[in-house]
Order: C-alpha cells, then sequence, then structure tokens
C-alpha cells in the first residue's frame, strides 16, 4: 500500500483550494478545503452515514493517512486523506509515516495579520483534530475521516 501514500499526496496536491462551509460566520473560508469534506460513519444494513465535517464538530473522529508537516509554520501538522487533509493539535506526529489519529473535530480560526506584519493576510477558518491518541501504522484500511467505532470509539466529556 506505498502507492496509496503517493497517490493521497498528488491527490491533496491537486485537490487543494478553498471551499465555503456554512456557519455562523460564512464570510470567512474553508483554508484546508478539499474535493472530500465527509465523515463516514460505519456500515450497517448495506448503508452508512455520510455528512459533512461542519456537522461533526465537537465529535469524535478517525483519521487514517499520512503523517505530514511536523515543524512547518503556520498551521503545521496534518493527516494527509484521500482527497482531503485535516490538521492535528496535540503530540507530534511521525512525519512521513502513516498514522491513525483518534480525537475531537474542531473547527478553529485564524485572524489576519495587522499590516506590516507576518501571518496571513486574511481571517480564515480551518478544521483540525484535538488529538487524543495517535497510533503509527503499517497500512491505511481507509484513508478519509469516520466516525469512531469499536475499539476505536472515543469518549466525550
Amino acid at each position: 500500500m506505498k502507492f496509496v501514500g503517493v497517490a493521497v499526496l498528488v491527490a491533496t496536491i491537486i485537490g487543494c483550494g478553498e471551499s465555503s462551509v456554512p456557519d455562523s460566520d460564512s464570510s470567512l473560508t474553508i483554508k484546508n478545503g478539499q474535493v472530500d469534506l465527509s465523515v463516514y460513519g460505519t456500515w450497517k444494513d448495506g448503508r452508512r452515514r455520510v455528512r459533512s465535517w461542519s456537522d461533526a464538530v465537537g465529535e469524535p473522529v478517525v483519521a487514517e493517512g499520512l503523517a505530514w508537516g511536523v515543524g512547518e509554520k503556520g498551521l503545521g501538522q496534518r493527516v494527509i486523506l484521500d482527497h482531503a487533509h485535516v490538521y492535528v493539535q496535540g503530540e507530534k506526529l511521525p512525519n512521513g509515516r502513516l498514522v491513525r489519529v483518534i480525537g475531537v473535530l474542531r473547527l478553529g480560526t485564524i485572524n489576519a495579520a495587522p499590516e506590516g506584519y507576518q501571518g496571513y493576510g486574511e481571517a480564515f477558518k480551518y478544521f483540525y483534530i484535538e488529538a487524543s491518541e495517535i497510533e503509527s501504522l503499517d497500512q491505511v484500511q481507509a484513508p478519509r475521516l469516520a466516525e469512531p467505532t469499536g475499539e476505536n470509539a472515543v469518549e466525550i466529556e
């Protein structure tokens, strides 16, 4: 499955763009917008729940993919998924390795830097996982944001 990591990286580079997500302040752009902003539930009776990331904010999620961006300026470390990426706050990721990150999906806001200062030129929002558990993997089972089930279940206080 080494090919999956390369394909995911290429898909993320090609799909990097901006998208808007409806919320209380829709004037701000989501900077980690990408092709697939869906959270996938488990299969039950031949179906599963699929919903937008904005609908899953504050809930537990699992992301499996390539850890990237550790130590970079800006929003920093993230997990590259199939047609998407999600930033990760918490323990340092093993850069360039396959990982499973379990935690709570959050929506953060970055304010524009004052004129003449370094930083982002405009305000924006971004999705990130507040990580409670990070596990190195040999192989990714599902390179997308999903609801945790079974042994990956996360309890929210």
